[in-house]
């Protein structure tokens, strides 16, 4: 492990919006960050999260938070869904997710907390540290052949039901 201030660079970034746009983007590299209004998302306990109030007549949001989009779906009602991570902990939402109304491309521009009108995304390039405070300071990267070995025991242990304690699996 390191003493010093993580550091990782990018291959590339961009940005997307619209549901379609979202879903490519989740499926073709991975989780997205979006921009949400999250005053009311605070007291959300479980379920579909519905809201549509707008700071104007044009749709604007004030966005003041990130989501961690991860994926989408359906539920048994037929409302259709982002699901996403928050940085607020386990103890909110539904373990620290939330499930938030998607609207579909072509709707009025209006989407739920703003979720599907600025999101980003980012493609890591190098994970490392830089140590300071020591006269030099060097960014120092990690081994990637390292970093992969521990990710495919790390997602060994997991399939075999190993990792949390999950040993009925």
């Amino acid at each position: 492990l390191s003493t010093g201030k993580p550091k990782a660079t990018l291959k590339s970034w961009g940005f997307v919006s619209g549901a379609s746009d979202m879903q490519a983007e989740i499926l073709l590299r991975g989780p997205i960050a979006c921009l949400v209004e999250s005053e009311p998302l605070r007291a959300y306990k479980g379920g579909v999260f519905k809201y549509h109030e707008f700071s104007g007549d044009d749709h604007k949001h004030d966005y003041d938070h990130a989501l961690v989009v991860t994926g989408w779906g359906e539920s048994d009602d037929g409302v259709k869904y982002w699901t996403a991570r928050n940085s607020w902990g386990a103890a909110w939402g539904d373990f620290g997710f939330v499930k938030v109304e998607r609207n579909e491309d072509g709707s009025d521009g209006a989407s739920t907390v703003g979720i599907q009108n600025e999101c980003m995304y980012a493609v890591p390039d190098a994970w490392g540290y830089t140590q300071v405070g020591r006269g030099n300071d060097d960014t120092k990267y990690y081994d990637q052949d390292m970093v992969e070995n521990l990710w495919r025991v790390l997602d060994t242990e997991h399939d075999e039901g190993e990792i949390m304690g999950d040993d009925d699996n």
